[in-house]
């Protein structure tokens, strides 16, 4: 990787570089305000370049040409530039033999971004649409879904008044992405949104093994239409800001052979136990919340013993915080030797637990120092616990004492 902070507009000579930073911020603002003066002679001084990032710079024919005529250039990130109107068509041009593009906080002027309905861009295999800070991005970027029939990993986080709608009426619904396997989403679709997003990716030839979710609700429906991918999940990520539900979940670590990584916002006891025995043999990261009402007490073993059959996970972890004044969702997990914790000895790849670190007392764990023992003297590869270890702040200290003795990191 090389970074340019050279004075003025020339480029340095580097025949075999093959990764370039260029940010004309950095420099100085006379080079900032006379951007459209830059030589972009990118093929003459780095021939064999195969991926750009270039940010604060103005997108203008000079340097759509030159990416355009470079002859190893696969990938582009383009970062809080400018983009006039009468320079789509020829940007557009220069990314027909792209592999990867990624835009991100892109000024449009005029609001105006489409693409021109005979562009296929045969190659592209990722593409990164990232204007969230952004209040009104061109619409016209979502239309890209017609010009990459070959893509394989998609992520957009767009603020569009009425996404929803262009979503849905988009061919993501007509398998037009057959080969796609990664999509990472906006923040806001509700439940029936992502089911009809979900049901119209993939077919016979390609299904998801990716599929992160940053908000919006993730319910009933759109786990259904998850169903089709089951098989070919390997990392299902619900982030902190989506509504999920509970079955939900356990229907997930019940039906996906494959999955390797997880993250969701919590699931409860009594779905746990409702559920069969689970299918994600192969998980490796599971970050979750697991919640336990007065009356589920009786099924903490029962988690445990489903927790004791992930015999490969390094990163167990109750995830983030859920701060709600909802004292009704119920209390955490308790890893302690009285509740059956001992039932996870065999878990001997853990490096990694991390636990409740948010307000709500009854969500923080009620250890022992016979609970932090064991674990220290059961999980021989256990590297760190972070989060809280008991709610008294001076047992809690204690405890950390305990670990660090054992050489065990604690945050």
């Amino acid at each position: 990787m090389h970074t340019m902070y050279e004075q003025h507009t020339e480029f340095m000579h580097h025949p075999n570089l093959r990764r370039l930073d260029i940010d004309l911020f950095v420099i100085d603002s006379d080079v900032y305000d006379n951007r459209e003066t830059i030589r972009w002679d990118l093929t003459e001084k780095y021939p064999l370049l195969d991926h750009l990032s270039i940010s604060n710079v103005d997108v203008n024919p000079t340097l759509c040409r030159a990416l355009s005529e470079h002859p190893s250039l696969k990938s582009l990130y383009l970062y809080n530039s400018e983009m006039k109107r009468n320079n789509r068509t020829v940007f557009w041009e220069a990314c027909r033999n792209l592999e990867g593009l990624e835009m991100r906080s892109i000024d449009y002027k005029d609001r105006s971004m489409s693409v021109p309905k005979d562009a296929v861009f045969n190659r592209m295999r990722t593409l990164k649409i990232k204007d969230a800070y952004r209040r009104f991005p061109p619409l016209e970027l979502l239309d890209l879904v017609f010009h990459c029939p070959r893509l394989e990993s998609f992520e957009w986080d767009l603020v569009i008044p009425f996404k929803i709608r262009i979503m849905i009426n988009h061919p993501i619904q007509k398998d037009h992405w057959p080969l796609l396997n990664e999509l990472r989403n906006p923040r806001e679709p509700q439940d029936t949104e992502f089911a009809s997003i979900i049901t119209g990716i993939g077919n016979s030839l390609g299904r998801i093994a990716e599929l992160h979710i940053a908000g919006g609700t993730f319910g009933p429906q759109a786990f259904r239409a998850l169903d089709f991918h089951f098989d070919t999940l390997v990392d299902l990520y619900v982030g902190e800001f989506a509504s999920s539900i509970s079955s939900a979940i356990r229907d997930v670590l019940c039906s996906c052979p494959n999955l390797e990584n997880m993250q969701a916002p919590s699931i409860y006891a009594k779905d746990i136990a409702e559920g069969g025995p689970w299918l994600c043999r192969g998980l490796r990261k599971l970050v979750i919340l697991f919640l336990v009402r007065e009356t589920e007490q009786d099924l903490c073993p029962l988690v445990f013993e489903r927790l004791s059959t992930l015999t490969r996970l390094t990163t167990l972890d109750m995830g983030y915080p859920i701060e709600t004044d909802n004292d009704t969702l119920g209390s955490s997990l308790q890893f302690r030797l009285d509740c059956g914790v001992e039932q996870l000895a065999c878990l001997q790849e853990l490096r990694t637990v991390g636990f409740y670190s948010g307000y709500h007392v009854e969500r923080k764990q009620q250890l022992g120092t016979k609970d932090v023992e064991w674990m220290a003297g059961n999980w021989r590869k256990l590297k760190a616990v972070n989060g809280n270890l008991n709610k008294n702040p001076e047992v809690d200290r204690q405890l950390r004492c305990v670990l660090r003795s054992h050489g065990i990191d604690t945050w």
